[in-house]
This record gives structure tokens, sequence and C-alpha cells, in this order.
């Protein structure tokens, strides 16, 4: 650090170096402090993009429940153990791992078995709203063989979540969303996977 410090004849001085005339001031040590703070908070905390749910065109439920999975508040079975329940934190869709958010949506064989099905039939209209039908049709899946003892049909689970996409989008066509000739274009391509 010092190999580059080129030294001067002049004499020593003590100077504040977050201020711009060199005094110390209280104000002057708390802006930098606070800059600071602001700093190490950006880096490390992005704004959550919040038109991410609750800009897009499906039922209110499921952007309530979209934005508690992004902050990993849904009920699954580690949160309910954190919480003091007795309950087997096994995973009911693939009964392989702990059951947590990310898990639920992303890392089990279940889950992997829809999104890859799934991942042919995105196009332009519905990629939009995909993931939404696709993490919901997931969750309520679970909740069936959590609370209704059903058995995990993963074909079952591709189908439902391009009738609820479509009925989602039907929807939208009838806010005047879309435009009913964009998606009569793409209509074979989502069930072209089926």
């Amino acid at each position: 650090m010092i190999h580059g410090v080129t030294l001067s004849n002049e004499g020593d001085e003590w100077v504040w170096r977050w201020s711009p005339n060199g005094s110390f001031s209280v104000s002057s040590f708390y802006d930098h402090l606070e800059a600071a703070r602001r700093q190490e908070r950006q880096d490390t905390i992005q704004p959550f993009p919040h038109t991410l749910v609750w800009s897009i065109p499906i039922p209110s439920k499921v952007k309530f429940f979209f934005w508690c999975a992004l902050l990993n508040k849904i009920q699954t079975r580690d949160q309910l153990t954190s919480r003091g329940m007795d309950v087997s934190t096994e995973c009911p869709l693939c009964g392989n791992f702990e059951e947590t958010t990310s898990h639920l949506f992303l890392v089990c064989d279940t889950a992997k078995f829809v999104w890859t099905n799934l991942v042919g039939s995105i196009f332009d209209i519905i990629e939009r709203i995909l993931p939404y039908a696709t993490t919901w049709i997931i969750w309520t899946t679970r909740n069936e063989v959590v609370f209704r003892q059903k058995q995990v049909r993963r074909d079952r689970m591709c189908t439902n979540v391009k009738a609820l996409a479509w009925y989602w989008i039907g929807g939208a066509l009838r806010n005047r969303e879309y435009q009913f000739e964009d998606l009569m274009v793409h209509w074979d391509s989502l069930f072209r996977a089926s």
C-alpha cells in the first residue's frame, strides 16, 4: 500500500478527510457513517421488484401466495417445524428430502419433471404467466397430498398448469390486455408437449 505513496517536504498536519475544509465536525462524521451504511445496504440488499408479482394478470390469492413464496413465508414443513410444530420434514411430493420452499418449487424431482415438460411450451404471451401457474399447481398438488392423501400424478400436474395458464389468459383477454389473434398464433405450441 505504501509503495505508491510520494512524500513531500511540507510539514505534517491533521486533516479530516471527510469534510471539504479538512476540519472535523460531528455532522461530517455522521454523513460519512450514513453514506457507508447506505452503500453497504445497496451492496447486500437488492430492492425487490414488486412488479414481478403485483402487475401480472393472475388472481389476487395467487399473487399473495407468490409474494409469500418469494419471501420464503409459505407454510412448508421446514417453516412449520421451525415454529415448533411436530411434523415430518419430508417432502410430500418426492419423499426424498426436507421440504423447503426452494426444494418444493425448484429441486424436487416432481417439480423438475413439471418444469422440464413445460419449458418447450413457452411462448411470448404465456411466458409471463407460466411460472406463476406452475408454482401454484405445485403448491396445490402438495396440499392435496398432505391434506387429502392424494397420489402425485406428474402428467396431470403439467396438464393442470397449461389449463390454468390458459384460464388466466382468457381472463386477461376479457380485460383487453391481449389480442385474440396473438393467442391463436401460438395455440398449438402450448399443447404440443401434452
